[in-house]
């Protein structure tokens, strides 16, 4: 039996601007982008902000998430 990879729920009305998210729950805040997607975007300097607690442990701010999604959305008047 093979076991399936679950999506964590994750909601903008769930979170304070101040609560930490893995990089699985920001991946599905940011519309589904994959944590791959998240971990280069990191080392690129590209993406959200992120807090590195450890040097292994990574974790986001919703804040910061919802502000990144604000910065990247394109009105089509002016685009």
């Amino acid at each position: 039996m093979t076991k399936t990879k679950t999506t964590p729920k994750v909601t903008f009305i769930n979170y304070d601007d101040d609560d930490l998210l893995d990089t699985a729950a920001a991946a599905v805040v940011l519309g589904g982008v994959s944590h791959q997607w998240l971990e280069l975007a990191r080392c690129k300097g590209d993406g959200p902000r992120y807090i590195k607690v450890t040097s292994r442990l990574v974790r986001y701010r919703m804040g910061d998430l919802r502000e990144y999604l604000k910065k990247r959305t394109v009105d089509p008047e002016v685009a």
